[in-house]
C-alpha cells in the first residue's frame, strides 16, 4: 500500500462513535444510565462523562493508543512510531490533569470490550457506585476522606518489609497473608492493628479467605522467588511455586484495588508465565510498568536488584526515581557493622577453621593489607573471591547466614558472623522494627526473603503522589 493510500485509509477511521464506544453505550443504556459524550471542557475529551460522580471513561483503540506498544513499535515506520508514542504521552498527560481536577478516570481498551464487554461495564458501575458513596459524605467526612490513607493488603507478606515501607509512605496496613507461622507472628508483632492470616495461597484462593476487610486500595505481593533463581541449585524448578505470582489475579478481580505492586527477583522475567501475568493484569484494566530497582539507590546499604511490576488502573505509573541523588553518599557495609557490639570474635586462624574460609581471608588480606577489616562472603559464586571490602554496599542478603566480619586485635585477625541487628540495618529497617520470634536462622530467613522498606516506601509514594 502506498503512503498516500494508507493515509487515505487512516483518515476514514472514526474518532468518535466507534464500534467499541457503541458497545459500551448500549450496555450502559440498558441499565438506564445517562452520560455526556466527548466533553470539550475536559482534558482529552473523555468518551463517557458522568459529571455528578466526576467519572471520566475513555474507550481507546488498541492501535491508536498503543496497547502493549513496546512489543510492536519496532514494526512501524519512524512516522507512525512517533505518532503512536505521541498519543500515549498525550493520554497520560490528560489523565493526570483530570485526576488533579478531582476526577476518577477509567480506561477501557478495544480488545477488552470485544472479549468481555460485561466486565468493562461492571468496572464503570463499580466506579460510579464508589463515587456516589463519596458524594454522600457530609463535608466533614469528605475532608477526612480527602486525607484518608490508602488501605493495603499484603499477600505473601513475610515479616512485613513491604508493609513497613508502605506505612512509611502513609498507607494504612489492613490485612496480610503468609504461609509461614514464624513470619506471621513477626508480622503481628510489628502491625498489631492489622488482620494477619496464616494460610497457604493457591489457585483456588479468593478474598473470601480474608473476611470483611473493607475496601482495599493497594495490593502488595512478593510471591515465592527461589524457583526463579540459582538459589535452587541444580534441583528441578517447581512450576507450581513459580505460579504463585498468578494468584494475585483473583484478588485483583474481586477487590478491584487502584494499585498493585508485585515484587520478585529479576530472573522472573525469563519465566514462561511472565508475559501472561502482565497480560492478565492489563486485561483487568491495569497499566503495568515493569521496573528494576536497586536497593542502594534508595539509601539501603546493600546491593539488591529486584523486579517491581507497578500497576495502576487509572494512569501509567511513573518511573520510580532513585533517592540517592538527594544523599551525600551511598551507604555501605561499614554503616551496618557495629564494631563495638557485644558479640565475640574468635581467632581467624584456628584448628577448626575451614580451609576455604582461610583461602578467602588470605585473598582479602593480600588485596587490602593487614589491619583493615573486611567481610568473608559464604555461599556466593560471583567471581569476587569470596570476600568484600566494607567501603561499598553489602552484597545481597539471602536466607542463609553468609557474612563473616574479620577485624584485627593488634596484628591478629579475628572472625565473627554479622548479627541479626546488623542485617536488619542492611535491609533498611529502622530501630522500631522487631524480630521477636524464631531462631537466629529463622530471623535471617525472614530478612533474606524480605523487601527493603525504603524501596517500597519510594514505590508507594510514587504511585500515590497525586492522590
Amino acid at each position: 500500500m502506498s503512503p498516500e493510500k494508507r493515509s487515505a485509509v487512516m483518515a476514514r477511521i472514526r474518532g468518535k462513535d466507534t464500534g467499541p464506544e457503541r458497545i459500551i453505550a448500549a450496555a450502559l443504556s440498558r441499565r438506564g444510565l445517562k452520560w455526556e459524550s466527548h466533553a470539550r471542557d475536559l482534558p482529552g475529551r473523555p468518551d463517557f462523562v458522568f459529571r455528578v460522580q466526576k467519572l471520566a471513561v475513555f474507550v481507546d483503540g488498541d492501535f491508536w493508543h498503543g496497547w502493549r506498544f513496546p512489543q510492536w513499535r519496532d514494526k512501524l515506520s519512524e512516522k507512525w512510531e512517533a505518532k503512536i508514542e505521541g498519543n500515549r504521552r498525550r493520554d497520560d498527560r490528560n489523565r493526570r490533569r483530570l485526576r488533579r481536577m478531582g476526577w476518577r478516570v477509567i480506561r477501557l481498551w478495544e480488545h477488552q470490550l470485544m472479549v468481555d464487554a460485561e466486565a468493562c461495564v461492571v468496572r464503570v458501575l463499580q466506579a460510579l457506585k464508589k463515587s456516589s458513596s463519596e458524594l454522600a459524605l457530609d463535608e466533614e467526612s469528605m475532608n477526612a476522606a480527602g486525607t484518608a490513607k490508602p488501605k493495603v493488603l499484603d499477600l505473601f507478606c513475610g515479616g512485613g518489609g513491604s508493609s513497613w515501607g508502605a506505612r512509611k509512605a502513609g498507607a494504612d496496613i489492613v490485612c496480610a497473608v503468609d504461609v509461614w507461622p514464624t513470619a506471621t507472628e513477626t508480622y503481628k508483632a510489628n502491625f498489631p492493628d492489622a488482620h494477619v492470616i496464616n494460610a497457604a495461597l493457591d489457585e483456588n484462593s479468593s478474598p473470601s479467605l480474608l473476611g470483611d476487610i473493607g475496601d482495599i486500595d493497594i495490593i502488595l505481593a512478593s510471591p515465592e522467588c527461589t524457583n526463579h533463581t540459582c538459589a535452587k541449585g541444580n534441583r528441578p524448578r517447581d512450576e507450581a511455586s513459580r505460579r504463585t505470582a498468578s494468584y494475585v489475579i483473583e484478588f485483583a478481580k474481586k477487590l478491584v484495588p487502584r494499585w498493585i505492586v508485585l515484587e520478585n527477583v529479576v530472573q522472573m522475567r525469563s519465566w514462561c508465565g511472565y508475559n501472561q501475568l502482565i497480560y492478565d493484569l492489563e486485561n483487568l484494566g491495569y497499566n503495568v510498568r515493569p521496573q528494576i530497582l536497586e536497593a542502594f539507590e534508595f539509601g539501603v546499604p546493600q546491593t539488591r536488584r529486584r523486579l517491581f511490576l507497578l500497576c495502576d488502573r487509572e494512569v501509567m505509573p511513573a518511573e520510580v526515581e532513585s533517592s540517592v541523588k538527594r544523599r551525600r553518599r551511598v551507604r555501605t557495609a561499614a554503616d551496618v557493622i557495629q564494631f563495638d557490639g557485644p558479640w565475640k570474635s574468635r581467632l581467624l586462624y584456628s584448628a577448626h577453621r575451614a580451609p576455604d574460609t582461610l583461602v578467602k581471608a588470605e585473598r582479602a588480606i593480600k588485596e587490602l593489607g593487614s589491619g583493615r577489616p573486611f567481610l568473608i562472603v559464604y555461599y556466593g559464586s560471583d567471581g569476587s573471591g569470596g570476600w568484600q571490602s566494607i567501603d561499598r554496599p553489602l552484597r545481597t542478603l539471602t536466607t542463609l547466614d553468609r557474612f563473616g566480619l574479620v577485624t584485627w586485635q593488634n596484628r591478629t585477625p579475628r572472625l565473627r558472623m554479622l548479627q541479626v541487628p546488623e542485617l536488619m540495618r542492611a535491609m533498611g529497617f529502622d530501630k522500631k522494627y522487631n524480630l521477636p520470634h524464631g531462631s537466629r536462622r529463622d530471623r535471617i530467613k525472614i530478612l533474606g526473603n524480605g523487601v527493603c522498606p525504603p524501596v517500597m516506601e519510594a514505590v508507594v509514594r510514587s504511585l500515590t503522589q497525586h492522590v
